[in-house]
């Protein structure tokens, strides 16, 4: 893979994790956190936050060298690399070869140009890098739904806590965990949020727990289509009810699914709400 177009070096003016939309998590309830970038460099992650069984993705086309330590570091259970592994060394700071440390080795996996676990035609099919929240063309890096969705399903989660990404090295001074990054994933970003009087449709509770159900209430329509999405758009779960007597209230159970935030898209009539439904 040649280095990208010199029009990307825009990037290089902005700072580590600065983006238009600045939405500082995504689930504040998940453990799994990712970074990437394109030119790689040293990532010192201060794990100051007590966040139980955490999981880390990095993502970059240059090597790294990730440096974990903090009050917390012991929580960690994973550290996973998936990228290119370049050895440009575009940060002048003698890394040619990714490396992990502070973790125990069967803690730590460095994957060199893995396949990617989702498809975008604006991203590489294999994990290379990831510079951007844009959902437009990437260069021959991978979009942020490839970078999240890869680490999502290695890691087995639903969710992320948030994804920190730009273009440039990483930052000279240590990253503290709790500083968090940007959700970085459209469907939920996008997810519409009504205020309760502008709908005649309500659904609670929200949040609710794994395993209960959640209450539809409607005016009268006949029909109910519902929807269930998780961050990267999958339709997790889908159910149609009919009720000849004009039903408006209805129950919809939580069967199966894993803790995590998920769009909430029903349809009654002409009626429609799109929310997000966080499940814990």
């Amino acid at each position: 893979m040649k280095k990208l177009l010199p029009v990307l070096t825009l990037f290089l003016l902005l700072p580590f994790g600065a983006r238009a939309q600045v939405t500082p998590f995504c689930d504040t309830t998940s453990n799994v956190i990712v970074y990437s970038n394109y030119d790689g460099g040293i990532l010192n992650l201060n794990i100051d936050q007590n966040i139980p069984n955490l999981k880390i993705g990095i993502v970059t086309y240059e090597a790294a060298q990730i440096n974990i330590s903090g009050p917390f570091a012991g929580n960690v259970t994973a550290v996973w690399y998936a990228g290119y592994n370049g050895t440009n060394d575009n940060c002048n700071l003698g890394v040619t070869n990714t490396t992990i440390s502070g973790v125990p080795n069967p803690v730590d996996s460095i994957l060199i140009y893995p396949p990617a676990t989702v498809s975008d035609p604006n991203g590489s099919p294999n994990m290379v890098c990831g510079y951007s929240c844009s959902t437009g063309n990437q260069g021959g890096c991978n979009t942020a739904q490839q970078v999240t969705g890869f680490f999502m399903t290695k890691f087995g989660s639903t969710s992320i806590r948030f994804h920190r990404t730009n273009y440039p090295c990483f930052p000279s001074s240590t990253v503290d965990i709790s500083s968090g990054g940007n959700c970085c994933l459209v469907p939920i970003i996008n997810a519409v949020e009504p205020e309760p009087e502008s709908v005649a449709i309500r659904a609670y509770p929200n949040p609710a727990a794994v395993g209960e159900q959640v209450t539809i209430e409607t005016l009268p329509a006949g029909k109910l289509d519902v929807r269930l999405l998780d961050v990267l758009g999958r339709v997790v779960y889908t159910t149609t009810l009919n009720d000849n007597n004009q039903q408006t209230r209805w129950n919809v159970p939580l069967t199966g699914l894993a803790a995590g935030v998920y769009m909430l898209d029903i349809h009654a009539g002409k009626q429609q709400l799109q929310t997000k439904l966080q499940v814990h």
